[in-house]
């Protein structure tokens, strides 16, 4: 028998374990306690933390995922150096400065293998601080963060140096600021609760000709709340931060592998490279799934071929006549001169699309699984596939509401339960060895931490509803001999008889891609533009958003702004280079005026009684908890 201790609130708990040889896990320990590095703060503090990487390149240093569910312009990465050692900094918070969009309610981070690229997803639907209906289109973010200097983050250079990407409000680049730009998104993922990078990955080619290789490095897998699938997104060469450019992309939709999103709750996901196992913690449905990350089979192509399932390109009219049936016109104008009296109405209603995925007339397929009509881009390039006959099984169930995971480093998978506090450790083959209290609901990100020099890891995790950062501290390791192996993987995988899998597994074997770049002519595929005047309106005789031939970008900025909130894409409106507009909210905080510097940042007018670059500082306070010290240790219980 071995007797814990653990201090909780200045109450000694006295809990006991029953010492059975052979049952001690190296992360949990025989003896062990919680330690809390971060709680949460102020404005521009640590908000709710969803998740915890640690940067491969700077050995201590953690980036937590920071979810501001009030306020979604603070929403980003609390970095903190030097965590859980002596000389642990103050955290510090780098986020996008459109991050109510890029980072909106941020739910998953992972690191790329080489800790040069960093990716996000966000449980959101892309309302832009509520100022517009949802239209889903949000997805992974990646970033470029190879460390440049002292605290700034960028992109490698080819004389071995670095571009330092991290900006100030102004758009100074350089320095260690408080802002980083985005690399690259994509938009088909929205609701997302989990990801992973996939360093294994590749996509290979479709046969275009002419069209550069592949960029490999760049997969990450993540879910679909909205639609609760499995996405596989390959952001191909990221556009980098002076370019729109989406065009080369591979977004997969795993039809067969079904998720349960359950709202504010991350569904976490991990991928075992050395094995091509991808875990995920499927969370609504109370299971961890395993999935070959190289299976699966290409059924089809989703851009729905038939350009009238793209809204841009829906020309169609229905008429609606005072009686009779309603006929569908190919145009507008031969609705109205065939209508009879009736009222025309443009039919793109009629595809059946919501959330832009269309399920009616060609939109349907005969496989009745629907296509996609909202973009990132819409050129040939940009290749959206549905995948079937998906190999994967439940590894593990009745683990309450799984959310964090982890893989240990001789692969056994450690699992926390949102409900209870409780993090499981599985062996490979998904039985359960032992499990570790945490005393607390709501343990959301696991990581696990080995120094580099050697020694006992560390296993990470967050606590989303104390807005806490924790690691478990083993105060007496396991005794020789009594280390639990972490088993062999089931050598099979489980019978899956869902409807869909089945149906893709029946279907031909034929896995050959499609020459994408067949499908239209030459200038279909430029890369989008989107103009400064785009939030103007410049008046004479252009319409809102228009450029003047010959016009400066320095020109486009002394128009007045638009005002017709209704009738803009404040997507469009923020790739246009505005952070200033009064459709958009002001990344000034309490009250201050935002003035834009033309299509570089901004600057903010504070109130009387508000100071700092975003006006975030009330009054004498410093407007930041300091987070630099142990916060305390908390009560944990080992359950074998």
């Amino acid at each position: 028998m071995v007797i814990m201790k653990f201090r909780r609130g200045g109450l000694l708990l006295l809990l006991a374990a029953s010492g059975v040889a052979g049952s001690c896990i190296p992360e949990f320990g025989s003896k062990a306690k919680i330690v809390t590095i971060a709680g949460g703060g102020g404005a521009g503090g640590l908000a709710v933390p969803t998740d915890l990487q640690f940067h491969p390149l700077k050995e201590g240093e953690l980036w937590v995922a920071s979810s501001d569910r009030q306020d979604s312009r603070l929403s980003g990465n609390w970095i903190i150096e030097g965590a859980g050692t002596a000389h642990q900094k103050e955290g510090r918070l780098l986020r996008d400065r459109i991050a109510y969009h890029y980072q909106d309610k941020v739910s998953a981070v992972a690191f790329d293998n080489t800790g040069e690229k960093f990716f996000s997803c966000q449980e959101s639907t892309n309302t832009y601080s509520d100022l517009s209906a949802d239209n889903f289109f949000q997805g992974p973010t990646a970033y470029e963060v190879k460390p440049c200097g002292d605290r700034g983050y960028g992109r490698a250079t080819g004389d071995s140096g670095c571009r330092d990407l991290t900006v100030s409000a102004e758009g100074k680049e350089g320095g260690g600021a408080d802002y980083i730009i985005h690399s690259d998104m994509l938009h088909e993922g929205p609701l997302c609760t989990g990801l992973a990078h996939d360093a294994g990955a590749k996509t290979g080619t479709s046969g275009l000709n002419g069209i550069p290789s592949r960029t490999p490095g760049n997969v990450v897998w993540h879910s679909d709340g909205s639609r609760g699938k499995l996405m596989r997104s390959d952001f191909d060469s990221l556009h980098t931060t002076e370019l729109i450019d989406h065009r080369f992309a591979n977004v997969r939709r795993y039809v067969d592998v079904d998720l349960a999103r359950r709202p504010g709750v991350p569904g976490h996901m991990v991928v075992d490279e050395a094995a091509r196992i991808l875990y995920v913690s499927d969370t609504g449905n109370g299971r961890v799934l395993r999935v070959d990350a190289d299976s699966g089979r290409f059924l089809r192509d989703a851009t729905c071929i038939s350009d009238m399932c793209f809204a841009q390109h829906n020309e169609r009219y229905t008429c609606y006549p005072a009686t009779g049936s309603t006929v569908t016109h190919a145009s507008e104008a031969e609705c109205r001169a065939n209508c009879g009296g009736g009222e025309c109405f443009w039919n793109y209603w009629e595809m059946g699309c919501d959330a832009g995925h269309c399920t009616n007339n060609e939109c349907a397929m005969t496989d009745g699984l629907g296509c996609y009509n909202l973009f990132t881009e819409s050129g040939d390039y940009f290749e959206y596939e549905l995948w079937g006959c998906t190999k994967w099984d439940v590894l593990s169930g009745g683990l309450g509401a799984p959310s964090g995971i982890a893989l240990g480093t001789d692969g056994r998978v450690f699992v926390a339960d949102w409900d209870t506090g409780v993090i499981h450790a599985l062996d490979r083959a998904g039985n359960r060895q032992a499990s570790f209290q945490t005393g607390s609901p709501g343990v959301a990100g696991l990581e696990v931490e080995c120094p580099a020099g050697g020694g006992p890891c560390r296993l990470w995790f967050t606590n989303a509803l104390r807005k806490e950062v924790s690691y478990i501290e083993v105060t007496s390791g396991c005794a020789a001999g009594d280390v639990l192996a972490p088993g062999e993987p089931r050598g099979a995988w489980g019978a899956n008889e869902d409807p869909v899998h089945v149906a893709t597994c029946a279907a031909a074997p034929d896995k050959t891609r499609p020459n994408y770049l067949a499908r239209h002519g030459e200038g279909y595929n430029e890369r989008m533009i989107v103009n400064h005047t785009y939030g103007k309106n410049c008046g004479g005789d252009l319409a809102p958003g228009e450029w003047k031939e010959g016009w400066t970008t320095e020109k486009a900025a002394e128009c007045p702004d638009r005002l017709d909130c209704e009738n803009m894409n404040l997507d469009l409106l923020v790739m246009s280079g505005v952070y200033c507009h009064p459709c958009l909210i002001s990344p000034c905080l309490n009250g201050g005026k935002c003035a834009n510097i033309a299509w570089k940042g901004f600057t903010c007018e504070c109130p009387p009684g508000t100071s700092g670059t975003i006006c975030a500082t009330v009054g004498g306070g410093g407007g930041v908890l300091g987070l630099g010290a142990s916060l305390g240790i908390a009560a944990g219980t080992l359950v074998v």
